[in-house]
């Protein structure tokens, strides 16, 4: 019995997952945007936030955008893990010397190098994001280019407050 809700579980876990991958892959193309986060940048279209394999198969339509978002992936790859391997150089000395021992310095200094190498990579990745939007963005109708989102807002001027409707 333990073993058929697990697999009736995972099956039904499976068919939302690709209905969630299939309605985003049919759907009509639209106005994407970038948004700085505490962890990086996350990609929004029609105000939900998509993953960069989404957006990468969204943008595999356009080349010159996609070629982008494939440099962009690489790029934060790398930077994560150029990034582990200074900061775990960084936190092992620092751990043993809290743990008693002597402070190493040198290899602290190397962790902290090998860290500053990863903020370019880092950089890197984010312009080429935002160059891939752009590209992206400016490839669709103008009739897909939506400077305002649709929403209700409350807004407070001078004169007093009110609601704005934004369609």
């Amino acid at each position: 019995m333990k073993y058929t809700f697990i697999i009736i579980a995972l099956l039904f876990s499976c068919y939302v997952t690709a209905q969630i991958k299939t309605e985003f892959l049919t759907s009509k193309p639209d106005f994407i945007t970038l948004k700085k986060s505490f962890f990086g940048y996350k990609f929004y279209m029609n105000g939900r936030a998509y993953p960069i394999d989404q957006i990468a198969d969204l943008m595999k339509t356009n080349n010159e955008a996609y070629q982008l978002i494939r440099a962009t992936r690489s790029n934060n790859t790398v930077s994560g893990i150029v990034g582990f391997i200074g900061g775990a150089l960084m936190g092992w000395p620092i751990g043993r010397a809290l743990g008693g021992e002597e402070m190493n310095w040198k290899i602290f200094a190397l962790g902290a190098a090998i860290t500053g190498v990863s903020i370019p990579i880092s950089i890197s990745a984010a312009n080429k994001a935002k160059q891939a939007v752009k590209v992206w963005n400016s490839s669709l109708p103008a009739s897909y280019n939506k400077n305002m989102e649709t929403g209700l807002s409350v807004k407070v001027t001078p004169a007093g407050v009110g609601l704005v409707l934004n369609l």
